[in-house]
């Protein structure tokens, strides 16, 4: 194995694995993925209203809303079966092998509640909270039609929260 700085492979901030790490590993996954026949599945997530924190509080509350999802992304995921890392700015990827589709959506629900117990409180004057889609890797895939694949669910996902929203208002 080659000799990698550990600051090239962690996102500061968020104490999560960076976009660098999350390339290695999610070859290295598909590979397996091809070669064993296990269904790997990708989580992309992304913090609904980002922006608006860092606009309204400043970049040093947004580094702090960050490093709570860090913080709740590895009490949600755990143990060595998953794979989790910063994407880039307020993306977030989680990479897990399972044989159901709902172990999947369970997965979303258990970081759904961590994010929210980590990040909210009754004191805090904004609210977090994650839109997460996720797709199966088919072994044709490429990884970058992997990501688009994840990316487009994360994107239909962020327009139902939208769409349920207007529809409250």
């Amino acid at each position: 194995m080659d000799y990698v700085p550990i600051n090239l492979l962690c996102a500061a901030i968020s104490g999560l694995n960076n976009r660098n790490r999350l390339d290695r590993e999610l070859a290295s996954h598909m590979a397996h993925a091809r070669q064993s026949g296990r269904t790997l599945y990708m989580l992309m997530m992304d913090a609904n209203n980002f922006k608006q924190i860092n606009d309204r509080y400043g970049h040093t509350e947004g580094d702090k809303v960050l490093a709570s999802i860090g913080t709740a992304l590895k009490k949600a995921v755990g143990g060595t079966d998953y794979f989790i890392a910063r994407f880039g700015g307020d993306e977030f990827t989680a990479l897990m092998f399972s044989e159901t589709e709902s172990s999947v959506t369970a997965l979303k629900e258990r970081i759904t509640t961590a994010v929210n117990r980590e990040c909210n409180s009754p004191y805090s004057p904004y609210l977090v909270s994650l839109a997460i889609g996720y797709a199966r890797y088919n072994p044709g895939d490429t990884s970058t039609q992997f990501y688009e694949k994840a990316d487009e669910a994360l994107y239909m996902e962020k327009k139902k929260l939208k769409a349920k929203r207007d529809a409250r208002n």
